[in-house]
């Protein structure tokens, strides 16, 4: 055989066994969508409807929303050091610089469930419910759901939407998608940046004791985080308020606050780092992840109701003031975010071998 054919033959014959080679990189599965996932309301607090009073007196249950941001931590570590009070945290995908999809912050998710904490929804990117269409309202549950579905592996049932807005079209959507729609009573407005006027709305509502009370505060903002926490966690702790989440305040057990992303059951209450991970979705379970399409009006309505129980409307006060901020930390995944690198060492260690061969061989055919 002449070398030149030799040469030919060699390159093609190892390019060959590379691209067969069951080590050969694959093209990534679909992380598993929430889309199609049966949505039993497993609770029997109502869903889709504004939820704002504790069921019993003398709790204080501390919300934060628009995060995780620069700042949760330290309100973490906070709650802690204070006697491991538990609070709730209302969570984007991606709002401005803050969100679970920002890498710098996206482990403070895990830290939170790890503590104890409960999360929820606060939708992907904080537009205003009021203002959009029932089919970008389940939008921007869903793509929330999926980065809760990324970093801890479950789909929280508790929502509270952007701005508290949240007239019919936002109740039936919620309810449909089977989520608690949690208000507040309590506004301390922090994000006005007035902190004497925060402090005086807190004392104001602590005076009433043994009311209780849903507060709305915001975890991103570095006043809140370093000054006002502390003096709501102090106020409240001398009025002898029960520190509880918001599934507490309702009457819930731990178990209904989040549903397994494939069956759409409850799931085990969370708060070890042995549980806390990534969901891992199996072939039977992988759905496309070219875009959810649902709207409200196509979930099913067939599926099992809780008995409502009266409660209150909300007020629609609440405001972020870096709802409209750039992403300075990094471009967010996608919905179709990178699946598990496990056996990439691998893979591209024998690629690599591989490549080398080729070249080898090439040097080798070329000089016969």
């Amino acid at each position: 055989m002449p070398s030149s054919t030799a040469s030919v033959f060699t390159v093609s014959l190892l390019a060959t066994i590379a691209t067969a080679s069951p080590f050969a990189e694959q093209q990534p599965a679909a992380r598993l969508n929430t889309r199609d996932m049966a949505r039993p309301k497993f609770s029997n607090v109502p869903y889709g409807q504004q939820l704002k009073s504790c069921v019993q007196p003398n709790m204080i249950a501390l919300t934060f929303d628009d995060g995780p941001g620069m700042y949760t931590s330290h309100v973490l570590d906070l709650l802690e050091k204070a006697g491991n009070l538990k609070a709730t945290f209302f969570l984007n995908g991606k709002n401005g610089q803050n969100g679970m999809e920002i890498t710098a912050v996206s482990s403070v998710v895990k830290q939170m469930m790890n503590a104890g904490h409960q999360v929820g929804s606060h939708s992907y990117s904080h537009k205003n419910f009021d203002q959009i269409s029932a089919d970008e309202q389940a939008q921007e549950l869903l793509r929330n759901e999926d980065a809760f579905v990324n970093l801890i592996g479950v789909v929280p049932t508790y929502f509270r939407p952007p701005y508290t807005a949240c007239g019919a079209t936002c109740l039936a959507t919620a309810g449909n998608l089977a989520y608690h729609v949690t208000d507040y009573d309590l506004d301390t407005k922090d994000y006005e940046g007035n902190l004497e006027a925060s402090k005086n709305r807190f004392q104001d509502g602590m005076s009433q004791a043994p009311k209780s009370w849903v507060v709305l505060s915001h975890d991103i903002h570095e006043l809140t985080a370093n000054t006002f926490t502390p003096f709501m966690i102090d106020t409240a702790k001398a009025k002898g308020y029960k520190f509880v989440t918001i599934g507490e305040c309702m009457g819930d057990p731990k178990e209904n606050w989040y549903r397994d992303p494939t069956t759409g059951r409850a799931v085990a209450a969370l708060g070890s780092s042995n549980n806390v991970k990534p969901h891992a979705p199996d072939s039977s379970s992988v759905a496309s992840t070219t875009g959810a399409s649902t709207t409200a009006g196509s979930m099913s309505s067939s599926r099992a109701t809780s008995t409502p129980s009266a409660v209150g409307t909300g007020n629609n006060s609440s405001a972020n003031s870096n709802a409209s901020s750039t992403n300075s930390a990094g471009s967010p995944s996608s919905t179709t975010a990178a699946p598990s690198n496990e056996g990439a060492a691998s893979r591209m260690g024998f690629g690599s071998l591989l490549a080398s061969v080729v070249c080898g061989a090439t040097l080798f055919a070329v000089l016969m």
